[in-house]
Protein backbone atom coordinates (compact mmCIF):
# COMPACT_ATOMS: atom_id res chain seq x y z
CA UNK A 1 0.00 0.00 0.00
CA UNK A 2 0.88 3.30 -1.07
CA UNK A 3 1.39 5.68 2.04
CA UNK A 4 1.34 9.83 1.45
CA UNK A 5 0.52 12.25 3.32
CA UNK A 6 -2.34 14.56 2.39
CA UNK A 7 -1.83 17.66 5.39
CA UNK A 8 0.98 16.89 8.22
CA UNK A 9 -0.55 18.67 11.16
CA UNK A 10 2.76 18.84 13.53
CA UNK A 11 2.73 20.26 16.84
CA UNK A 12 6.24 20.52 18.11
CA UNK A 13 5.83 20.21 22.13
CA UNK A 14 9.78 20.96 22.82
CA UNK A 15 10.68 21.79 26.31
CA UNK A 16 6.63 21.16 27.72
CA UNK A 17 6.88 17.49 27.69
CA UNK A 18 10.20 17.06 28.82
CA UNK A 19 10.52 15.59 31.84
CA UNK A 20 11.77 17.69 34.55
CA UNK A 21 14.47 17.33 36.48
CA UNK A 22 16.17 18.03 40.01
CA UNK A 23 16.95 21.98 39.24
CA UNK A 24 20.20 21.70 41.68
CA UNK A 25 22.26 19.14 39.76
CA UNK A 26 21.14 18.64 36.23
CA UNK A 27 19.96 20.25 33.55
CA UNK A 28 16.42 19.29 31.22
CA UNK A 29 17.31 16.91 28.57
CA UNK A 30 17.07 17.22 24.78
CA UNK A 31 13.97 14.87 23.67
CA UNK A 32 10.47 16.26 23.12
CA UNK A 33 7.31 15.34 21.86
CA UNK A 34 6.20 14.98 18.23
CA UNK A 35 2.69 14.92 17.08
CA UNK A 36 1.43 13.79 13.74
CA UNK A 37 -1.78 12.81 11.34
CA UNK A 38 -1.07 10.41 8.78
CA UNK A 39 -3.24 9.42 5.49
CA UNK A 40 -3.72 7.13 2.85
CA UNK A 41 -5.46 8.22 -0.18
CA UNK A 42 -7.30 10.96 1.87
CA UNK A 43 -8.40 8.77 4.89
CA UNK A 44 -6.79 8.54 7.83
CA UNK A 45 -4.48 5.15 8.32
CA UNK A 46 -4.92 2.48 11.32
CA UNK A 47 -2.48 -0.03 12.54
CA UNK A 48 1.51 -0.27 13.09
CA UNK A 49 3.89 1.66 11.30
CA UNK A 50 7.39 2.04 10.75
CA UNK A 51 8.55 5.41 10.92
CA UNK A 52 11.59 7.36 10.37
CA UNK A 53 12.78 10.95 11.45
CA UNK A 54 15.97 12.56 9.74
CA UNK A 55 16.73 16.65 10.77
CA UNK A 56 17.95 19.19 8.22
CA UNK A 57 19.01 22.50 8.36
CA UNK A 58 17.16 23.73 4.92
CA UNK A 59 13.92 23.03 3.49
CA UNK A 60 14.90 20.74 0.59
CA UNK A 61 18.45 19.08 -0.34
CA UNK A 62 21.43 17.92 1.77
CA UNK A 63 21.58 19.39 4.95
CA UNK A 64 20.79 16.70 7.33
CA UNK A 65 21.92 17.55 11.17
CA UNK A 66 22.74 14.08 12.51
CA UNK A 67 21.63 10.59 12.74
CA UNK A 68 18.35 9.46 11.49
CA UNK A 69 16.00 8.06 13.91
CA UNK A 70 13.66 4.98 13.85
CA UNK A 71 10.85 4.43 15.81
CA UNK A 72 9.85 0.67 14.54
CA UNK A 73 5.83 -0.25 15.32
CA UNK A 74 4.19 3.05 16.11
CA UNK A 75 0.68 2.83 16.79
CA UNK A 76 -1.31 5.05 14.56
CA UNK A 77 -4.95 5.47 15.35
CA UNK A 78 -7.61 7.62 13.10
CA UNK A 79 -3.97 9.01 11.41
CA UNK A 80 -2.82 10.42 14.82
CA UNK A 81 0.39 9.26 16.36
CA UNK A 82 2.81 10.51 18.82
CA UNK A 83 6.64 10.04 19.47
CA UNK A 84 9.62 10.67 21.38
CA UNK A 85 12.53 12.28 19.25
CA UNK A 86 16.21 13.18 20.54
CA UNK A 87 18.47 14.59 17.95
CA UNK A 88 20.79 15.79 20.88
CA UNK A 89 21.59 19.24 21.14
CA UNK A 90 20.98 20.18 17.81
CA UNK A 91 18.88 23.17 18.15
CA UNK A 92 21.28 26.35 18.50
CA UNK A 93 18.17 28.68 17.38
CA UNK A 94 18.37 28.16 13.38
CA UNK A 95 15.76 26.43 11.76
CA UNK A 96 15.31 23.43 11.74
CA UNK A 97 12.86 20.67 9.55
CA UNK A 98 11.94 17.32 9.81
CA UNK A 99 11.70 14.69 7.41
CA UNK A 100 9.72 11.85 7.73
CA UNK A 101 9.85 8.21 5.92
CA UNK A 102 7.27 5.89 6.75
CA UNK A 103 6.30 2.19 6.26
CA UNK A 104 4.30 -0.98 6.90
CA UNK A 105 4.94 -2.24 10.23
CA UNK A 106 8.10 -4.50 8.98
CA UNK A 107 7.34 -4.83 5.36
CA UNK A 108 8.94 -3.23 2.59
CA UNK A 109 11.03 0.09 1.85
CA UNK A 110 10.49 3.34 3.26
CA UNK A 111 8.80 6.13 1.71
CA UNK A 112 9.58 9.48 1.97
CA UNK A 113 6.84 12.00 3.04
CA UNK A 114 6.95 15.40 0.85
CA UNK A 115 7.86 18.59 2.02
CA UNK A 116 9.84 18.43 4.99
CA UNK A 117 8.02 19.35 7.79
CA UNK A 118 9.55 22.93 9.57
CA UNK A 119 9.64 23.03 13.50
CA UNK A 120 8.32 25.70 15.25
CA UNK A 121 9.44 26.28 19.08
CA UNK A 122 6.17 26.73 21.82
CA UNK A 123 5.90 30.21 23.43
CA UNK A 124 8.03 29.10 26.13
CA UNK A 125 10.44 28.11 23.72
CA UNK A 126 10.89 31.25 21.85
CA UNK A 127 11.11 33.51 25.54
CA UNK A 128 14.31 30.92 26.32
CA UNK A 129 15.92 31.98 23.05
CA UNK A 130 16.48 34.97 24.39
CA UNK A 131 19.44 33.38 26.84
CA UNK A 132 20.59 31.40 23.73
CA UNK A 133 24.06 33.65 23.49
CA UNK A 134 24.99 32.57 27.22
CA UNK A 135 27.34 29.94 27.24
CA UNK A 136 30.22 29.65 30.30
CA UNK A 137 31.10 32.47 32.23
CA UNK A 138 29.75 35.65 31.94
CA UNK A 139 31.92 38.55 32.30
CA UNK A 140 31.14 41.47 34.53
CA UNK A 141 31.20 43.96 31.76
CA UNK A 142 28.81 41.78 29.87
CA UNK A 143 26.00 41.94 33.19
CA UNK A 144 24.10 44.80 33.09
CA UNK A 145 24.80 47.66 35.87
CA UNK A 146 21.56 46.63 37.91
CA UNK A 147 22.89 43.13 38.62
CA UNK A 148 24.24 42.14 41.89
CA UNK A 149 27.59 40.72 42.06
CA UNK A 150 28.97 38.77 44.70
CA UNK A 151 32.24 38.21 45.45
CA UNK A 152 33.62 40.88 42.77
CA UNK A 153 37.33 40.62 42.55
CA UNK A 154 37.83 40.36 46.34
CA UNK A 155 36.70 38.17 48.29
CA UNK A 156 33.28 37.86 50.01
CA UNK A 157 32.04 41.20 48.57
CA UNK A 158 28.55 41.83 47.97
CA UNK A 159 26.99 44.41 45.50
CA UNK A 160 23.60 45.28 44.62
CA UNK A 161 22.09 48.43 42.70
CA UNK A 162 23.16 50.03 39.69
CA UNK A 163 27.02 50.74 39.73
CA UNK A 164 27.25 50.03 43.05
CA UNK A 165 30.30 48.26 43.34
CA UNK A 166 34.06 48.01 41.50
CA UNK A 167 34.45 45.76 38.99
CA UNK A 168 38.19 46.14 39.74
CA UNK A 169 38.43 46.05 43.20
CA UNK A 170 40.90 43.95 45.36
CA UNK A 171 39.22 44.98 49.10
CA UNK A 172 37.46 42.37 50.71
CA UNK A 173 34.25 41.64 52.92
CA UNK A 174 32.46 45.05 51.99
CA UNK A 175 28.94 45.17 51.39
CA UNK A 176 27.48 48.13 49.15
CA UNK A 177 23.14 48.37 48.70
CA UNK A 178 22.07 51.09 46.51
CA UNK A 179 22.68 53.46 43.26
CA UNK A 180 26.01 54.25 43.55
CA UNK A 181 26.85 52.58 46.47
CA UNK A 182 30.91 52.12 47.01
CA UNK A 183 31.03 53.02 43.41
CA UNK A 184 34.81 54.00 43.45
CA UNK A 185 35.92 51.24 46.22
CA UNK A 186 39.47 49.52 45.08
CA UNK A 187 41.10 48.21 47.91
CA UNK A 188 38.91 49.23 51.33
CA UNK A 189 37.23 46.46 52.91
CA UNK A 190 34.58 45.46 55.68
CA UNK A 191 32.60 48.81 54.78
CA UNK A 192 29.08 48.35 54.59
CA UNK A 193 27.07 51.04 52.79
CA UNK A 194 23.15 51.41 52.51
CA UNK A 195 21.53 53.67 50.20
CA UNK A 196 21.62 55.54 47.42
CA UNK A 197 25.54 56.75 46.94
CA UNK A 198 26.71 55.72 50.35
CA UNK A 199 30.09 55.74 50.90
CA UNK A 200 30.32 56.76 46.74
CA UNK A 201 33.88 57.79 46.72
CA UNK A 202 35.41 55.60 49.08
CA UNK A 203 38.77 54.34 47.86
CA UNK A 204 40.60 52.50 50.34
CA UNK A 205 39.12 53.43 53.79
CA UNK A 206 38.02 50.58 55.70
CA UNK A 207 35.62 49.59 58.39
CA UNK A 208 33.22 52.51 57.36
CA UNK A 209 29.35 51.66 58.12
CA UNK A 210 27.51 54.25 56.07
CA UNK A 211 23.30 53.93 56.42
CA UNK A 212 21.57 56.51 54.25
CA UNK A 213 21.54 58.54 50.76
CA UNK A 214 25.05 60.09 50.55
CA UNK A 215 26.16 58.92 53.56
CA UNK A 216 29.79 59.27 54.18
CA UNK A 217 29.43 60.10 49.81
CA UNK A 218 33.04 61.91 49.91
CA UNK A 219 34.80 59.50 52.25
CA UNK A 220 38.20 58.20 50.40
CA UNK A 221 41.00 57.03 52.87
CA UNK A 222 39.11 57.26 56.03
CA UNK A 223 38.20 54.54 58.41
CA UNK A 224 36.26 53.62 60.93
CA UNK A 225 33.43 56.00 60.34
CA UNK A 226 29.81 55.05 61.24
CA UNK A 227 27.01 57.41 59.63
CA UNK A 228 23.13 56.81 60.04
CA UNK A 229 20.94 59.03 58.19
CA UNK A 230 20.59 61.21 54.88
CA UNK A 231 24.22 63.55 54.39
CA UNK A 232 25.08 61.99 57.30
CA UNK A 233 29.23 62.13 57.18
CA UNK A 234 28.42 63.28 53.61
CA UNK A 235 32.26 65.34 52.97
CA UNK A 236 34.27 63.42 55.08
CA UNK A 237 37.37 62.71 53.20
CA UNK A 238 39.94 61.64 55.19
CA UNK A 239 38.84 62.04 58.96
CA UNK A 240 38.12 58.84 61.04
CA UNK A 241 36.42 57.31 63.74
CA UNK A 242 33.33 59.30 63.71
CA UNK A 243 30.01 58.55 64.89
CA UNK A 244 27.69 60.59 63.30
CA UNK A 245 23.42 59.74 63.82
CA UNK A 246 20.84 61.41 61.85
CA UNK A 247 20.09 63.47 58.88
CA UNK A 248 23.03 66.31 58.22
CA UNK A 249 25.31 64.72 61.39
CA UNK A 250 28.67 66.08 60.97
CA UNK A 251 27.74 66.88 56.99
CA UNK A 252 30.62 69.02 56.60
CA UNK A 253 33.47 67.41 58.31
CA UNK A 254 36.16 66.29 56.03
CA UNK A 255 39.40 65.39 58.64
CA UNK A 256 38.03 65.72 61.82
CA UNK A 257 38.71 62.54 63.94
CA UNK A 258 36.91 61.23 66.67
CA UNK A 259 33.51 63.19 66.87
CA UNK A 260 30.56 62.18 68.00
CA UNK A 261 27.25 63.63 66.55
CA UNK A 262 23.67 62.35 67.67
CA UNK A 263 20.76 64.41 66.21
CA UNK A 264 19.70 66.22 63.30
CA UNK A 265 22.67 68.28 62.06
CA UNK A 266 24.76 67.80 65.38
CA UNK A 267 27.98 68.99 64.44
CA UNK A 268 27.33 70.00 61.08
CA UNK A 269 29.31 72.92 59.97
CA UNK A 270 32.14 71.01 61.91
CA UNK A 271 35.37 70.49 59.55
CA UNK A 272 38.54 69.38 60.86
CA UNK A 273 37.43 69.42 64.43
CA UNK A 274 37.73 66.59 66.62
CA UNK A 275 36.78 64.72 69.76
CA UNK A 276 34.10 67.19 69.78
CA UNK A 277 30.27 65.30 71.66
CA UNK A 278 27.29 66.65 70.28
CA UNK A 279 24.22 65.27 71.57
CA UNK A 280 20.64 66.98 70.39
CA UNK A 281 19.21 68.69 67.09
CA UNK A 282 21.88 71.44 66.00
CA UNK A 283 23.75 70.46 69.16
CA UNK A 284 27.64 72.40 68.05
CA UNK A 285 25.47 73.04 64.43
CA UNK A 286 28.35 76.07 64.10
CA UNK A 287 31.11 74.76 65.12
CA UNK A 288 34.07 74.82 62.36
CA UNK A 289 37.92 73.74 64.14
CA UNK A 290 36.94 73.45 67.69
CA UNK A 291 38.01 70.37 69.38
CA UNK A 292 37.42 68.70 72.90
CA UNK A 293 33.83 70.16 72.83
CA UNK A 294 30.65 68.37 74.87
CA UNK A 295 27.17 69.79 73.86
CA UNK A 296 23.90 67.81 75.41
CA UNK A 297 20.52 69.54 74.62
CA UNK A 298 18.73 71.02 71.62
CA UNK A 299 21.24 74.11 69.85
CA UNK A 300 23.35 73.53 72.91
CA UNK A 301 26.92 75.50 71.87
CA UNK A 302 25.05 76.31 69.15
CA UNK A 303 27.03 79.10 68.20
CA UNK A 304 30.49 77.65 69.02
CA UNK A 305 32.64 78.39 66.24
CA UNK A 306 36.82 77.17 66.78
CA UNK A 307 36.93 77.38 70.97
CA UNK A 308 37.81 73.84 71.79
CA UNK A 309 38.23 73.13 75.87
CA UNK A 310 41.14 72.05 77.65
CA UNK A 311 42.06 68.51 76.66
CA UNK A 312 42.01 66.48 79.88
CA UNK A 313 45.05 64.96 81.73
CA UNK A 314 44.27 61.26 82.83
CA UNK A 315 45.48 61.04 86.97
CA UNK A 316 45.64 58.41 88.92
CA UNK A 317 42.95 57.23 90.72
CA UNK A 318 44.84 56.30 94.30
Amino acid sequence: MKIKSKSIALVLLALVTIIAQPSSARAQGTAFTYQGLLNSSGSPVNGSYDLTFALFSVGSGAGQVGNTLTNSATAVSNGLFAVVLDFGASFPGADRWLEIGVRTNGSGSFSTLFPRQKLFPTPYAIFANTASNVSGTVSVANLPSTVALLNNSGTLNFFAGGNAGNSTLTGQENTGVGYFALADLTSGGQNAANGTGALLHNTSGSGNTANGDDALNANTTGSFNTASGKYALVDNTTGYGNTANGTGALQNNTTGSYNAANGMQALAANTSGSYNVANGNAALLASTTGSYNTANGYEALQTTITASTTRPTARPLW
